[in-house]
Order: structure tokens, then C-alpha cells, then sequence
């Protein structure tokens, strides 16, 4: 039928429970309002579109409603509070999406049936059902679960995600669930489980992996499990691979294997002349999962030749630099004492007094030859200590600097006149005996005079 007429004999009876499963109905509204009904079952229907659970307000007193496999792709809000209802039950939909707040008001709500929609994807719808202890979201296409996209549900006991399409756990995607006991995900594509995936689990009595892409799987998952669980943990019908990954666990199902339901069927994959041979895991050894030298090869000599390289690299490369400094260096320092005596005393230009006052000389002839001034008056550089190629010196560059003769008390201006014509007498008389002298004899005889007569107005 395509409508429902209330018959005339509810009128005078006070029914509770009304089935219309099977036929052609396409909405309850039909129905006439009562507070003594306490159930509405309609599966097998025609009801399209999006259903709005603000069709429920004229049943004050409804407990369970069932709209199952009909044709609902969507639910609107309640709007008001309903504190009577109890489940639900809208499996075999439609249904896409979920969006927020589309429980709001079902504070009484406790059993929940999503099962056989197209849900993709959710977050934080059930922040207003905090009594709920089942909620059965299988068969769906739900590709991830974002932490918190369980809370408000801190009732919930059983969780059903069998047959959807996640791909892996995220850490922390169930820690508000504490009290949660039975968790299935069977049959999904999980291929990867963060290790703190279960955080918060802590009374959790069964977890259903079976049938999903897992290779290897790290033991430290369960850690967050309750111990002294028997048949907790199900993890058949996976393709584990018999490798070094796996060895771990191997470890951990051969400790404790009560936890494991059907532990003898859990077997890994190896490859042998091009052939898959199963192998039990409980009874592998270590030889035949895991190649311990090539293990250690890729785990330690290879990462530790690599920074040998790197170190030795490091270190010719800095002898290198520091030889070539040091090269620089002494270079650098014998260039600036490599000098002669006129060119060592240039900054005097041609004054020669007793660096008091500035005396002017009278101009001397320029020599063939430079003169030699005596040791004495010579700076006297300090000895250079060539440094070794590897040993690190100080790279600061250094200025070569000239010590110049040490300043004396001012003479008097008689002893300056004085000093005047000695020099003038000195300069002329080696003026005429230069020119008379040989170049032999000039060098060693008035090089020495020049000396001493040098020492006379210093």
C-alpha cells in the first residue's frame, strides 16, 4: 500500500508497537499521533529523501524506531529534545554523509544501526549521544578515522566498522572510548597501525583485524590492551611476510599465545626457487625470517662507512686549509723584514737627528750601493716558527711592525749647532774622498767611517 489509514478500531485501543515492514510506504507521517506507542518498524519501504527525525516529535513515548533498507540518503535534525528514544535503527540506506549535529536532542539514545550505507566520512556527530553503548557502522566507505571523531560516545561498548575501506589507523583515533570492550575491523584494507592506535583501550576484551593488507605488524600496539584477556586479539586471513619486520611479532604471538584466537592458524608468506610457501608462525626460528648478517650490514657497517668518509673528508680538508695559511704566513713575514736598510727607515725621510726636533740634513749623493747601517741599529725580528700542515694556528692576519729606535731626552741648541757642522764637515769631506776612492776601497774603509760618524749625532 502507498498510505496508511489508522483503522477505526485504534480509536479505542491503546496500541504500542506498529508494523508496516514490506510495503509501499514513502513517509510516517500518516500516522496518527500517540503517547502510548512505543515502537515503529517500516523496513521495506519507499521512503526516499532525506528523513527528518522531527517526525517523531508527535510520539513523545517512542522507544525504538526501524527504517531499515529503504531508500534514505539523508537525515535532518531533531531540533527538540526527545529523552524516550532509544534506538534506531536506519541500516540498508542510503545514507552519504553525516553532518554535525544530526543526533542533537536523542540524549536518551543507547543502540545505533548504520550498517549497509555509502558514509564516507563523519566528524564529531555524537557529541549529543553520550549514552550510546552499540553502534554498528559496517559496511560503509569510511577511508580514515581522524582522532576525535568518536567523542562524546565515552558510553560506547561495541564498535562495528567491518568492510569499509580504511587503510590504516591513525595514533590515538579510539582514546576516548574507555569503556569500549569489542572493537571490528574486519575486513578493511589496513595496511599500517600507528603504534599508540589503541591508547585509551583499557577495557577492551577483543579486537577483530582479520582480513585486511597487514604485512607486519609491530607488537606495541597491544600494549595499551588489558593482559589476562584470552582470545583477545584476531589477526588471520593477513598476508604477513616471513621477514626481519615480522620478527618482533613472532616474538610477542610465541610468548603469549593465549591472546591470540586461533593462534595455530597465523602464518607468514616467504618465497623459495620462485614458489609462496606458508610457514606457522609458532613455529619459525630466527634463521629462517630474518638474515642477521645482511641485517647487520645495512643497519651498521654500512651508515658507519659512510660517516668514516665523511669524517676523513672533514679532516683533509682542514690540514689543506691550515697548510696553505701557514704557507701564506711565512711568506707574508719574510717579505716584510726582506728589506734594505734605506727602505726599513723610509718613514724618516732624510731626517737624521736625535728625534727630537726636526733637523734638516743637508742632501747626501745618491749611492751605486745601499748602505749598510750596523747590526745594532737593525730590527731584530723575532725567530719564526714554521707551524706543522695538520697543527690549527691562529688565522687572524697579522701586520709586520717595524721597531723604530727608542727616543732620547732634547739636546740643548748649542749641541744641536754643534751636531750641524760636524755633519756638514763629515758629509763634505766623504763627498771628496769618495770621488777620489776606489769603489773596493770605499766600501770597506767609509762604510766603517760612516758607522762611526753615525754614532756621533745619534
Amino acid at each position: 500500500m502507498t498510505t496508511w489509514k489508522q483503522p477505526d478500531v485504534m480509536d479505542d485501543r491503546d496500541y504500542t508497537h506498529i508494523y508496516l515492514n514490506d510495503n509501499r510506504l514513502k513517509n510516517i507521517t500518516s500516522i496518527q499521533p500517540s503517547d502510548k506507542l512505543r515502537s515503529i518498524q517500516a523496513s521495506e519501504n519507499q521512503i526516499e529523501e532525506s528523513f527528518s527525525l522531527s517526525d517523531l516529535l508527535p510520539f513523545p513515548n517512542l522507544e525504538y524506531l526501524t527504517l531499515s533498507n529503504n531508500a534514505v540518503s539523508g537525515l535532518k535534525p531533531l531540533g527538540i529534545p526527545h529523552t524516550k528514544l532509544a534506538a534506531i535503527d536506519f541500516s540498508k540506506n542510503s545514507i552519504k554523509l553525516l553532518k554535525n549535529g544530526t543526533f542533537e536532542g536523542l540524549v536518551g539514545l543507547r543502540w545505533m544501526n548504520l550498517a549497509h550505507n555509502s558514509i564516507e566520512s563523519f566528524d564529531k556527530v555524537f557529541l549529543d549521544t553520550p549514552r550510546v553503548t552499540f553502534l554498528n557502522m559496517s559496511h560503509n566507505a569510511l577511508e580514515s578515522l581522524e582522532p576525535g571523531v568518536f567523542d562524546g560516545l565515552g558510553s560506547l561498548t561495541t564498535l562495528d566498522l567491518e568492510s569499509n575501506s580504511l587503510k590504516k589507523l591513525q595514533a590515538r583515533s579510539f582514546s576516548t572510548l574507555t569503556l569500549l570492550k569489542s572493537l571490528n575491523l574486519r575486513n578493511n584494507r589496513i595496511a599500517h597501525i600507528d603504534s599508540n592506535a589503541f591508547d585509551g583501550l583499557k577495557m577492551l576484551e577483543l579486537v577483530d583485524l582479520r582480513g585486511n593488507w597487514l604485512s607486519h605488524i609491530d607488537p606495541k600496539v597491544f600494549l595499551p590492551l588489558p593482559i589476562g584477556m584470552k582470545n583477545q586479539i584476531r589477526l588471520e586471513e593477513n598476508p604477513f611476510e616471513c621477514s626481519c619486520e615480522l620478527r618482533h611479532m613472532v616474538s610477542y604471538a610465541t610468548r603469549y599465545p593465549l591472546r591470540f584466537t586461533s593462534a595455530h592458524k597465523l602464518s607468514c608468506t616467504v618465497s623459495q626457487d620462485g614458489e609462496h610457501i606458508e610457514k606457522v608462525l609458532f613455529r619459525l626460528q630466527s634463521s629462517e625470517i630474518c638474515d642477521w648478517l645482511g641485517e647487520l650490514r645495512n643497519m651498521i657497517i654500512a651508515p658507519l662507512a659512510v660517516l668514516l668518509t665523511i669524517f676523513v673528508g672533514i679532516i683533509v680538508f682542514f690540514c689543506r686549509r691550515s697548510s696553505k695559511y701557514a704557507q701564506s704566513q711565512v711568506t707574508e713575514v719574510t717579505r716584510a723584514y726582506d728589506v734594505d736598510s734605506i727602505g726599513t727607515f723610509s718613514d724618516l725621510k732624510g731626517d737624521f737627528s736625535d728625534n727630537t726636533h726636526s733637523t734638516q740634513v743637508p742632501q747626501i749623493p745618491s749611492f751605486h750601493r745601499p748602505i749598510q747601517l750596523p747590526a745594532s741599529l737593525m730590527p731584530q725580528p723575532e725567530p719564526i716558527q714554521k707551524p706543522s700542515l695538520c697543527t690549527p694556528i691562529d688565522i687572524a692576519p697579522t701586520k709586520a711592525v717595524i721597531s723604530r729606535p727608542k727616543l732620547r731626552p732634547q739636546p740643548s741648541a748649542k749641541s744641536r749647532s754643534r751636531v750641524a757642522e760636524r755633519t756638514k764637515r763629515h758629509n763634505s769631506r766623504r763627498a771628496r774622498r769618495y770621488s777620489s776612492s776606489s769603489d773596493s776601497s770605499f766600501d770597506s774603509d767609509r762604510s766603517s767611517q760612516f758607522s762611526d760618524s753615525s754614532y756621533d749625532y745619534r
